[in-house]
């Protein structure tokens, strides 16, 4: 009978390594091997975002102390071949009692002892966010079959991180508990977030490039720490407990959970609502998501807060730049009513890491530097109480963009990029709406043809943008060059669709018909007419390159 599975040797972890070979790993072996692997390799996105964020609490504890002493330590351990293991090692001894996932005294990330008041267990349902329940869009795996102690981890640690909201069991000894019943206290802190990864070559590479210096955070040394060097959960919300930084955020215990063994595996789980979180005050402490400006929050707050960002599903995450960048000339502000003055105030901020990760750029970091993110997001069903999809997508550009100053023009040139290829989907929609216009009996509305269109627009630009964005040069003379390339492109790209929607329109359609105008008056739509609209706005949208002038004129 197991009854000890300690997540620092045991194996748990599925990593990728760099000659493609699959493995799991224990937390130890993880750090040992990073440089050697390529990525974790969980059954979800969101499992390997929560999983990363344990290691980065880790490595944070670590180094935090050497790293506020010395600021070219970073740069140090980014030229080493490998990550520090001494001192790692050090640290994962101190604290190895606490990563017992099957500890009866103080399991891991669970509360020893956790009952309610019927003595009754929830099925694993409660924490494998892919296995059926009402309203779930994704199925992957059975909550009636046992989990072995690998798995049982990886959905802790995901819950605690992303669990959705709505009525939990009631713990005794909680009391906020009603009628047995723990009222709900909103979804996991992640789930708030556009989770955001900057991703390295390997493993050691990502670790480092999502590490945010001491120097960030405002709280006092040591004060910032994980929850295994708390004292063991009880059912009742912590006394005093207060988000520090990052590193409280990565293990905060918005659930009270403990895994039943039956002595070979988890076979059944208790899932009871745990400390709640301040979701409007944590810009200062999270490094790894964007941020909106939420005006109505500011206004109930009577101050500024910044909410994060999530991704939208269906939505690439190129179309959201700008959330990813300090705003540049193109970039959105809000202004902000004050008693007798406007502040003028970005309507996204990036997040900390990308704008960290800028401060290094040129010295250690190459001047040429391109960085990948990263980003997922859960999305939740009615009332944030189903999991419902994730959105997981990925991106590379020019590091220079992340500079405040330095990389303004060069921002500049990639926002306007993304906004013309935006407008080319919206007139290539407005166009086939127009098409659906001159045709009586149409069996398609103008809106669906148009909704249609944008979709073929985006799809034929996704890629394209990929690829111009992440060779995007950090010359402005060649960037300039690059952005006629791209407009170019789309105005051609799009002409060649416009020719297509209409040669498919139905022979009524050139003959076209009258419509009415709210004003009273008609206008005649025909494929002839609406063609030479939508080139004339397509022409003006995309410009073209200026002839170059004489020395003369």
């Amino acid at each position: 009978m197991a009854d000890s599975f300690n997540l620092l040797t045991e194996p748990w972890i599925p990593v990728i390594y760099a000659d493609g070979s699959v493995a799991e790993v224990g937390i130890k072996d993880v750090f040992a091997d990073a440089h050697d692997i390529q990525e974790l390799a969980c059954d979800l996105p969101t499992v390997n975002v929560a999983i990363f964020r344990t290691l980065l609490a880790i490595l944070r504890r670590s180094v935090d102390e050497d790293m506020a002493e010395d600021s070219d330590y970073w740069a140090e351990l980014w030229e080493n071949d490998t990550l520090p293991m001494e001192a790692i090692t050090d640290y994962l001894d101190s604290v190895s009692d606490r990563f017992d996932l099957l500890d009866p005294k103080k399991p891991f990330l669970q509360t020893p002892g956790l009952r309610n008041a019927k003595g009754v267990w929830n099925g694993l349902g409660q924490i494998i966010a892919d296995s059926p329940k009402e309203d779930a869009l994704f199925v992957q795996s059975d909550p009636n079959t046992e989990l072995s102690y690998a798995k049982a981890a990886q959905w802790l640690i995901h819950t605690q991180n992303f669990d959705y909201s709505g009525i939990k069991s009631g713990a005794v000894g909680d009391s906020r508990v009603k009628g047995g019943k723990g009222y709900p206290i909103g979804i996991g802190w992640l789930g708030w977030l556009g989770c955001t990864i900057i991703k390295g070559k390997n493993l050691k590479e990502t670790l480092l490039l999502n590490y945010v210096s001491p120097q960030f955070f405002e709280c006092e040394p040591g004060s910032d720490l994980p929850v295994w060097e708390e004292a063991p959960l009880t059912s009742a919300i912590r006394k005093n407990a207060h988000v520090n930084g990052q590193i409280g955020l990565c293990t905060w215990p918005q659930r009270r959970i403990l895994l039943h063994n039956n002595g070979s595996a988890i076979d059944k789980v208790l899932v009871c609502n745990g400390d709640p979180i301040d979701y409007l005050s944590q810009y200062d402490n999270e490094t790894m998501t964007p941020w909106r400006y939420s005006d109505p929050q500011s206004k109930k707050a009577k101050r500024h807060i910044y909410m994060p960002k999530t991704l939208n599903p269906g939505e690439a995450l190129w179309r959201g730049l700008n959330s990813l960048l300090p705003q540049g000339q193109t970039g959105g502000y809000v202004t902000i009513e004050q008693r007798n003055s406007k502040d003028k105030l970005p309507s996204a901020m990036p997040p900390h890491t990308i704008m960290q990760l800028a401060e290094r750029i040129g010295d250690p970091l190459p001047k040429d530097f391109r960085i990948t993110v990263d980003v997922t997001s859960m999305i939740y069903g009615a009332q944030s109480a189903v999991y419902s999809t994730v959105a997981h997508d990925s991106l590379t550009f020019p590091g220079l963009l992340a500079i405040i100053d330095e990389g303004e023009e060069l921002r500049d040139i990639a926002e306007r990029a993304v906004e013309r290829a935006m407008t080319a989907a919206k007139e290539l929609g407005k166009f086939a709406a127009d098409v659906r216009r001159c045709e009586i009996n149409s069996k398609e509305s103008p809106e669906a043809a148009a909704n249609k269109a944008r979709a073929a627009a985006y799809a034929l630009i996704d890629q394209r943008f990929r690829e111009w964005l992440s060779k995007l040069s950090i010359s402005q003379a060649d960037a300039q060059q690059q952005l006629q390339e791209w407009t170019d492109w789309l105005r051609d790209t799009m002409l060649t669709e416009g020719r297509r929607i209409a040669h498919e329109a139905s022979p009524a359609a050139w003959t076209g018909r009258k419509i009415s105008n709210p004003n009273g008056s008609e206008t005649i739509y025909s494929i002839g007419q609406v063609e030479v609209w939508f080139r004339g706005r397509i022409y003006k949208a995309l410009p073209q390159a200026q002839p170059p002038t004489s020395e003369g004129e």
